[in-house]
């Protein structure tokens, strides 16, 4: 007669916390250097397209870098806002505001899409100068970068407000989210205006410093 032999325990699972401080913490890293680093000094939205193209042409490996970590970021975020459904998904309250946040993180991914197709398009023929082609791109690309506003400021507040329901951020964390939501969706709002280089863009600039900072901090708070 054999003895049972004992059965090896079960490989433990990654801890969701993790991952979602993974996602946040990726994310804002990936976008900081893609922003700050790799696109340092390239012409806003005001430009004029002329000056677009020759910055494009003289960058050319900066700009191509900055696409790709789009192929980076995009699926970081994703990550986090799974995670963070995942977090929440037995508090009904936060969970309607954290689903909020995730479908928000959907369509700015989608818009993150054509803003980098577009520079990666532009960046290919902007040697040419500004051509129709090169502007009718180049429009394409602020427009979607101004309707991300509007995005990333539903995303803010559905995780900002969603999470702290859920207990997992401070009462500071959802004020600084509020904030910053706050400043996209009025920015948003003003779309074709950011579109065309109004310096509105700004205050929109500041919502998306906030939420970049809310990231680190949500992911700080969650490794912990």
């Amino acid at each position: 007669m054999t003895t049972a032999q004992p059965m090896s325990p079960a490989a433990p699972t990654f801890p969701t916390t993790r991952l979602a401080a993974i996602g946040a913490l990726g994310f804002a890293a990936g976008v900081a250097i893609q922003n700050f680093v790799l696109l340092i000094g390239m012409p806003d939205t005001a430009a004029a397209p002329s000056d677009v193209a020759a910055w494009l042409t003289e960058n050319r490996s900066r700009s191509t870098m900055a696409s790709a970590i789009v192929g980076f970021n995009m699926p970081l975020l994703l990550v986090f806002a799974a995670a963070a459904r995942a977090l929440v998904r037995d508090v009904a309250a936060a969970r309607l505001w954290v689903d909020l946040g995730a479908f928000a993180a959907i369509v700015l991914v989608g818009l993150f899409g054509i803003v980098a197709s577009t520079q990666i398009a532009a960046t290919l023929i902007a040697d040419g100068g500004a051509t129709p082609a090169f502007i009718a791109l180049w429009m394409v690309h602020n427009a979607a970068f101004a309707l991300a506003m509007t995005a990333v400021g539903v995303a803010l507040l559905g995780f900002a407000v969603g999470m702290h329901v859920a207990g997992l951020t401070p009462a500071w964390q959802r004020t600084m989210g509020l904030v910053g939501a706050t400043l996209l969706l009025v920015t948003g709002l003003a779309n074709a205006a950011v579109a065309s280089g109004s310096p509105i863009i700004y205050v929109g600039l500041g919502g998306f410093g906030l939420w970049l900072v809310w990231l680190v901090a949500t992911g700080a708070r969650l490794l912990r």
